[in-house]
């Protein structure tokens, strides 16, 4: 991307605004040099509304995380601007090791470009990566949907609608944009929430027949019944789902680059490369955990650790890739 354009985080901090409506726990030195780090709370600024998929894996992971640190963790929800209200808090925190940011490139790096913000998330440092997984095209049982055919002969023969996902200018908002040009999948009306948790709320409510969301978001629904996961829309599929199709699977051309979910730490810019260590080996250690495993095994969870370097390098080749195989100019038209 180009950086002629980008401000830094100091500049961000001066002017703000978003532009749209194993390394050792002990012997790193604490905030301002006091100490060994951590030696206060942690704040992890998860940037969507609790219940949704993000948030829940937050809270998972937090017991065990704390435990690896020995300071409280601290969750903070941000919703809202299609996940760039958090992301831009923690962009704009002070680089200490003491604010972290959860977010699913591409998600919130193809946010950043839509909405074109005046902040360039590649800044940022990437921490940690915690878990793989596809987003998924689900339904309400009481529509018999009986597979992803009939999905999009509903939608194009006018039977259905309106079409759930987060918030318009989301990841998911684009996703499903590329979904109607790619597969005909020709919905009339898309319904944005401030996160999975209440998207998918909607469809098993029946306010919406059908949406996009993801597996940490929809299990709860899954499990008895009242919500049906017609199609895995990356072709690495979930543990979640092991019966459910995937796009490929059935015959449809990919799209990877948008269906599959990398859930990931990164850190405001300028955060020493001490402190990042020390969280990411805690983090590696927590999925390593007992009760997280547990917990992964009955949901399905896709659990791969991979540290600082790996994740740094995802946040740029998905900014990349975003650039190379979406008409950004065309969704913003027909977001706005």
């Amino acid at each position: 991307m180009a950086d002629n354009h980008k401000r830094s985080r100091r500049d961000v901090l001066k002017y703000g605004g978003v532009s749209i409506a194993g390394a050792s726990i002990a012997g790193c030195l604490g905030r301002d040099g006091d100490g060994e780090y951590p030696n206060q709370p942690i704040r992890i600024v998860v940037p969507f509304s609790e219940g949704g998929s993000t948030d829940t894996y937050a809270r998972q992971l937090q017991p065990a995380l704390s435990d690896e640190l020995g300071v409280e963790i601290q969750i903070e929800n941000v919703p809202g601007s299609a996940s760039l209200r958090g992301a831009q808090e923690a962009f704009t925190s002070d680089p200490d090791g003491y604010t972290y940011l959860m977010m699913n490139p591409p998600s919130t790096p193809l946010s950043t470009i839509i909405n074109e913000t005046d902040w360039d998330i590649t800044e940022m440092k990437g921490v940690a990566t915690y878990e793989k997984t596809a987003i998924l095209a689900v339904a309400n049982p009481e529509h018999e949907i009986e597979d992803f055919e009939d999905l999009v002969s509903r939608y194009s023969g006018g039977e259905l609608s309106q079409w759930a996902g987060q918030t318009v200018g989301s990841y998911y908002h684009v996703a499903s944009l590329y979904m109607r040009q790619a597969y005909d999948l020709d919905f009339d009306d898309y319904i944005g929430y401030e996160g999975n948790g209440p998207a998918t709320q909607s469809i098993v409510s029946n306010e919406n027949p059908a949406g996009i969301s993801s597996s940490g978001a929809t299990q709860g629904f899954t499990e008895d019944d009242r919500l049906e996961v017609v199609v895995q829309l990356g072709s690495a599929g979930t543990p979640a789902y092991p019966d459910t199709p995937t796009l490929t699977d059935l015959g449809y051309d990919d799209m990877d680059f948008l269906g599959n979910l990398t859930r990931t730490f990164a850190a405001p810019p300028e955060t020493s490369d001490e402190n990042i260590d020390t969280f990411s080996s805690a983090i590696e250690s927590t999925l390593e955990d007992d009760e997280v495993q547990s917990w992964g095994e009955e949901t399905g969870a896709n659990f791969v650790y991979e540290g600082p370097d790996s994740t740094d390098q995802l946040i740029s080749d998905v900014v990349n890739t975003v650039d190379e195989e979406l008409d950004v100019e065309a969704i913003r038209e027909q977001i706005n």
